[in-house]
């Protein structure tokens, strides 16, 4: 079945996407298996004292790609856990550069680790084209030469939504 198609309307033909059965589902098992043994290893690398540059990187992607994939209107919670785990492996890079070890300290492990249970769940029960849509965007954004920032981005989701008529400060 071909994914694209034609579609004319006004005298215009457009291309449209036409959505395999696999797109609406969840990825396969194996795939899932595949992605969330790299991550996870990765992790138990860095904690281990076995990192580099490239493993760091490939979590540091995985807490953008969690993100991207929760989306601005994702609860609160959900935006922290990938905030946290940029943050925590940005330090763990600036101590690398530093000091030479790509460590990645236990007291602050648990915010990567957390990450990656959600991306798991994220990978476990969305559909395959969110989670496609998410990496092409998160890949354009590295392709313009741009680094996401979760922290500020944060922030200003946060902002927008104290400024909506449904965000209620407490007294």
């Amino acid at each position: 079945m071909s994914k694209t198609g034609t579609h004319s309307s006004n005298g215009r033909t457009a291309k449209r996407q036409q959505l395999r059965r696999s797109d609406l589902l969840p990825m396969s098992a194996a795939a899932f298996r595949a992605a969330s043994l790299r991550n996870h290893l990765a992790l138990v690398a860095m904690r281990q004292g076995f990192g580099h540059a490239e493993i760091a990187g490939d979590l540091l992607q995985t807490a953008y790609l969690t993100y991207f994939i929760c989306g601005m209107d994702a609860d609160q919670d959900s935006l922290e856990t990938c905030v946290a785990a940029e943050l925590t492996i940005k330090a763990s890079v600036a101590h690398a550069k530093m000091a030479g070890e790509w460590t990645l300290k236990s007291e602050h492990a648990h915010y990567v680790e957390k990450m990656l249970r959600q991306h798991d769940a994220q990978l476990t029960t969305l559909a395959l084209r969110t989670i496609e849509a998410a990496a092409r965007r998160l890949s354009q954004v590295l392709e313009d030469g741009g680094m996401p920032n979760l922290a500020s981005t944060y922030m200003r989701v946060l902002k927008q939504r104290c400024e909506s008529p449904a965000c209620v400060v407490p007294a």
